[in-house]
């Protein structure tokens, strides 16, 4: 039995296509399985003996690879994951007609298209199938005119990411750390308070939106999206921004924190290099379009100096 690292499972289930293990998005994380699994990562690259060595050491103590193609599990989702539950239409329907939100909508080709909003496909994750009016107006109107739906939210000024993930029968929340395009940069796992409005709102939704998934079938672990913006100089919450119906990098960043004794963990992504140190420990190996850095934070004062916005 080895594991393989299925980026592409959402693709695969909409696409009704086979896993590509040589597709970029598969491989460049791949590795993530052997610092966390007993059983051999399937892959179609090669690992030095060095980098197996330094996993060993620091990470998993049974860490391997193969290339024999044999009794294969995908890592990152479960094959059999519905269409339904991945898609984001399901989330956008479900803040719609049961959370009550009135600024998002599904459209469709002839729509007008407003300024200051988001077009989101139903399927992509870490920002991708994002577009923003009028900047990307004609890749918009591209997709509606082939006759795809999108969904249309406000753009709004997004102070704080955080997920809560589902694993193990626990509810771990976690900061998320993205730019501006809404890509992901990393995750922050520490304890953090929303204030009381704000914490009564997200313990009532969070609660449906979990039961809602949970009969739709989803298995864990899986992740919910929430962020806190800024209107009118006050704070606001969506609680439900996406679902996450994978193996996250928040789930990647917990189990890590797990190996280690710490106060606070950051996971991070960077195509730039980090200084390593006993507290900074590299992920990957060389030859990766991104770096990958798991940090061991003390204090407060050690997390601030990582020049993040914390909540």
């Amino acid at each position: 039995m080895s594991y393989y690292f299925n980026a592409d499972f959402e693709t695969c289930i909409i696409e009704k296509r086979p896993f590509n293990p040589k597709l970029a998005m598969n491989r460049e994380f791949e590795y993530f399985i052997m610092l966390l699994e007993s059983e051999p990562l399937f892959t179609t690259l090669d690992y030095s003996n060095d980098y197996i060595a330094y996993i060993r050491k620091h990470f998993n103590a049974n860490a391997q690879y193969t290339k024999l193609s044999k009794d294969l599990i995908p890592w990152c989702a479960d094959r059999d994951v519905s269409e339904e539950i991945v898609s984001k239409k399901t989330a956008a329907l479900f803040n719609k007609e049961v959370l009550g939100r009135d600024d998002i909508q599904i459209v469709s080709k002839g729509c007008e298209l407003k300024e200051g909003h988001l077009y989101k496909r139903f399927h992509g994750f870490s920002g991708m199938g994002h577009f923003m009016a009028p900047r990307e107006a004609n890749k918009i109107s591209e997709l509606l005119s082939g006759g795809e739906e999108l969904i249309e939210e406000p753009l709004f000024e997004r102070v704080y990411d955080f997920s809560t993930l589902i694993v193990e029968g626990k509810r771990i929340r976690y900061q998320n750390i993205v730019d501006k395009s809404f890509h992901y940069k990393g995750s922050i796992i520490r304890n953090f308070d929303l204030g009381e409005m704000l914490e009564e709102q997200y313990q009532r939704e969070i609660d449906l939106i979990i039961d809602h998934y949970q009969k739709l079938g989803i298995s864990e672990p899986f992740s919910i999206d929430s962020f806190i913006y800024k209107e009118n100089k006050k704070l606001k919450l969506i609680t439900l921004s996406e679902v996450n119906a994978r193996k996250s990098m928040g789930y990647i960043a917990y189990k890590l924190s797990e190996k280690f004794p710490a106060n606070m963990y950051a996971l991070m992504l960077d195509r730039k290099e980090h200084s390593e140190s006993a507290k900074v420990l590299k992920l990957n190996p060389s030859g990766k379009r991104f770096n990958t850095y798991f940090y061991l934070i003390a204090d407060e004062k050690e997390l601030s100096a990582l020049g993040l916005r914390l909540l």
